[in-house]
């Protein structure tokens, strides 16, 4: 419904294979009449689409917020990011980097290194592996 996101309610899958399409777009769908989507939908009927595309096997990936969601200021951008694939940063998996930029003045407000002790891969088999981050690169 209107101000509603569920964002990370729904099930996401990874590193699909070809063979294993179907099958993850149909666990991903059934993921719409979990009782948690019911709990947090509250008088809102949950709706569903599903995103298939090539993905990438990132060496670095985050999230960037146009304008600043921890204090909705539309002057900043905050912007999160870590070694691998996103879902690290989007689960909260990781201690991201943070960069705070501001828009107007075109300068960097705070910058806070994150823990960069682990990363998640993709697998050539399909799937996503989770592994330690070298020592040399976790100061990076």
């Amino acid at each position: 419904g209107v101000g509603s996101s569920f964002a990370g309610v729904f099930e996401t899958k990874l590193g699909v294979t070809f063979e294993s399409l179907e099958s993850a777009v149909r666990d991903c769908f059934s993921s719409v009449f979990d009782h948690r989507d019911f709990s947090y939908a509250g008088p809102h009927k949950p709706a569903f689409a599903a995103v298939v595309m090539e993905m990438v096997d990132s060496h670095a990936a985050g999230v960037a917020f146009t304008a600043n969601p921890l204090n909705s200021d539309l002057d900043e951008m905050l912007v999160d990011f870590s070694w691998g694939l996103g879902e690290s940063v989007v689960d909260g998996s990781v201690a991201a980097y943070r960069f705070l930029w501001d828009k107007i003045n075109m300068k960097l407000i705070e910058k806070k290194v994150g823990s960069k002790v682990q990363e998640r891969r993709l697998r050539k088999d399909g799937g996503v592996d989770i592994v330690p981050v070298a020592a040399s690169r976790q100061a990076e």
